[in-house]
């Protein structure tokens, strides 16, 4: 046998020495070499399983704490200013103490008033108005024989506001709505700030006597006087 150095295999943690003659470990040693071989490549990936039954859901969280207040807005535009109105309340309430005898077509004579205001005035028998609008008219008298009456507008009868009482010493009243128009605002006079302005007149129209005493009941002795006619105008709204 040549003279051999002492060569050392090294393997799973096994050293054996060829020059020792041991050939049962040697054996035993190639042995447990054979067993391992080199790692093979990596197979294929299988196929994906079926997927599981769905758990069951959790407990649902506590909520967040609220958070801060955020900022103030930036304050909105200012809107338009309204119109501010000039309109000045108008209405009168004009009447007479003064006993009177009214002849046909003639209008009745106040010859006061207790209240006005606005664009209206008196004049004797005449009731002057320069605003445009719908008014609200009620006339009352006192009358010593039958009679019909009417509420005239710049000389002509308003139709629907005429009246008539059929019975002798009595009072008749009447109340109308009627609309006052600019083409209304046309007849000449001094009270308006314009010169011209729409009459209203409480006239003895087609009476069942071309004479009509006005007057309070008569023999009954009051010291104070009564009146013996009234006529009141109210504006309800422009137009």
């Amino acid at each position: 046998m040549e003279n051999l150095s002492p060569k050392t295999i090294t393997t799973y943690e096994y050293e054996y020495d060829i020059i020792s003659g041991n050939t049962s470990e040697l054996v035993n040693l190639f042995t447990k070499l054979s067993i391992t071989g080199h790692t093979g490549p990596t197979g294929p990936e299988g196929d994906t399983g079926c997927m599981g039954p769905t758990g069951l859901a959790g407990n649902m969280g506590p909520h967040g704490d609220k958070g801060p207040q955020g900022d103030k807005g930036p304050q909105g535009d200012k809107g338009p200013q309204g119109t501010v109105s000039n309109l000045v309340p108008t209405y009168i309430h004009v009447y007479s103490t003064i006993p009177q005898n009214i002849l046909s077509q003639q209008p009745i004579r106040f010859d006061t008033y207790s209240s006005f205001s606005g664009n209206c005035s008196l004049s004797n028998s005449d009731i002057w108005i320069w605003q445009t609008g719908s008014y609200f008219i009620t006339v009352n008298i006192h009358h010593i024989e039958p009679c019909q009456f009417s509420i005239f507008k710049n000389n002509t009868s308003i139709f629907g506001s005429t009246f008539s009482i059929n019975s002798s010493n009595s009072q008749g009243s009447h109340s109308i709505i009627i609309d006052v128009l600019e083409t209304d605002i046309s007849i000449p006079t001094t009270f308006s700030p314009t010169s011209f302005g729409c009459k209203l007149n409480l006239v003895n129209h087609t009476s069942y006597s071309n004479n009509i005493t006005i007057n309070d009941q008569p023999n009954i002795g009051m010291v104070i006087p009564s009146t013996v006619a009234t006529m009141t105008i109210i504006l309800l709204r422009p137009i």
